[in-house]
């Protein structure tokens, strides 16, 4: 239970216990059978009820508590103290005094601001202030009648004590466990942001940096190391723009579509794109920046590998698709060579293009690839990134 629960709960039974209270208070003041005078019986019950209302409200609201619990303890001992005072002696059989049916509301409130102890204390003040009433002999009242109706206040206090203290406790409980629950999600927000930017970086090393050292070792003509000159710059600028990137809005699946389009026909010109169906996505489909960009990015990497290694050595590039559509919640993008294939499981460990630039780029966002190949039948990378819940990033 919240804070905010506890001060609502403790409310609720403050104003059913005085609701229970007053009816016999306002019998004994309409039926005009108060011993002392009106005016003090008129003003008494006035005042009482305006700190009833006030501790009620402080209850809920959690403001001021502890004074509007204070101000009623001290008007209920006031009210009796005042009986004693201005009534005359009572006769045999009298009833007893309206202001004794507050007591359970001066104890309880005793309660609610105190611990068991000083609640205690304050109860025994008040059995005493009680015990005034038969001294003066404004109320008749038996020894074991005295000894037994402190009894049962000294179990208010102590029931309401305990009860006040322990909803508060599990509340405080509750709010412990919030707050480190809080923490250990924002360091595991931290901690897959830095994953996700560290695969980026992995990536646009393999994607640039070892992409150009390739070309610029293989060149042997001066038009090969122009062409290797034109990747340099294209790396650079794009290391430079990766630096710090612009925030990109979310945007539906459909927005997906051209940039999957571009990043196949820019390293493959002759590739099929098959991504219509991302037009057709749920109304309120969504994905955040970071998913659309290790997506996009990953797929480039796959065509481009189907490019290099899909025909074989010195083999042509084989036909490519690029296909893509939203099912389960998550955008799927698929792409798939007619090349020579090969065997997954065979891959040397320093090739890092599939596990790098492909796999580890989506699992950083919460997705996950998976490879099919073998000899001679071709390849298929499939990619699977989630959408947006609800409330992610910016609408």
């Amino acid at each position: 239970m919240s804070a905010r629960g506890v001060r609502r709960l403790v409310a609720l039974v403050v104003a059913v216990a005085l609701v229970s209270i007053w009816p016999t208070v306002a019998t004994d003041l309409l039926g005009r059978t108060t011993a002392e005078p009106a005016w003090w019986s008129a003003t008494a019950a006035a005042a009482h009820v305006g700190l009833v209302v006030a501790l009620v409200r402080a209850a809920w609201t959690g403001e001021g508590l502890r004074g509007a619990c204070w101000a009623v303890v001290v008007t209920g001992n006031a009210l009796v103290l005042g009986h004693a005072v201005l009534a005359p002696p009572a006769a045999a059989g009298a009833p007893a005094p309206w202001e004794l049916a507050l007591s359970p509301a001066t104890v309880g409130a005793a309660a609610v601001v105190l611990p068991l102890g000083p609640a205690l204390v304050l109860g025994l003040v008040h059995i005493a202030v009680r015990g005034a009433l038969p001294l003066t002999g404004t109320w008749r009242q038996t020894p074991l009648e005295v000894v037994l109706d402190g009894l049962l206040l000294l179990v208010i206090v102590a029931a309401a004590s305990v009860a006040v203290q322990a909803v508060r406790a599990a509340a405080d409980q509750v709010a412990t466990a919030r707050t480190q629950a809080d923490a250990a999600a924002a360091r595991a927000a931290a901690a897959g942001a830095a994953e996700r930017e560290h695969a980026r970086w992995d990536a646009i090393v393999h994607d640039d940096v070892l992409a150009v050292l390739s070309v610029a070792a293989a060149a042997r003509t001066g038009e090969d190391r122009a062409v290797a000159g034109d990747a340099a710059r294209t790396a650079l600028r794009r290391l430079g723009r990766d630096a710090a990137p612009a925030p990109v809005p979310l945007a539906g699946p459909a927005g997906l579509a051209g940039r999957l389009a571009e990043a196949a026909h820019r390293r493959a010109p002759g590739a099929v794109v098959e991504v219509g169906a991302l037009a057709a996505a749920p109304a309120g489909a969504r994905l955040t920046a970071d998913v659309a960009d290790a997506v996009a990015d990953a797929a480039a990497e796959a065509v481009r590998n189907a490019v290099r290694h899909g025909g074989g050595p010195g083999g042509p590039v084989p036909p490519t698709t690029v296909a893509a559509a939203v099912a389960d919640g998550a955008v799927v993008v698929e792409v798939r060579d007619e090349g020579v294939g090969f065997d997954p499981a065979a891959v040397a460990g320093g090739r890092l293009g599939l596990a790098v630039s492909v796999a580890r780029r989506v699992e950083a966002v919460g997705g996950r690839a998976q490879v099919l190949s073998a000899p001679g039948r071709g390849t298929r990378v499939v990619l699977r990134v989630p959408l947006a819940a609800p409330g992610d990033g910016a609408p």
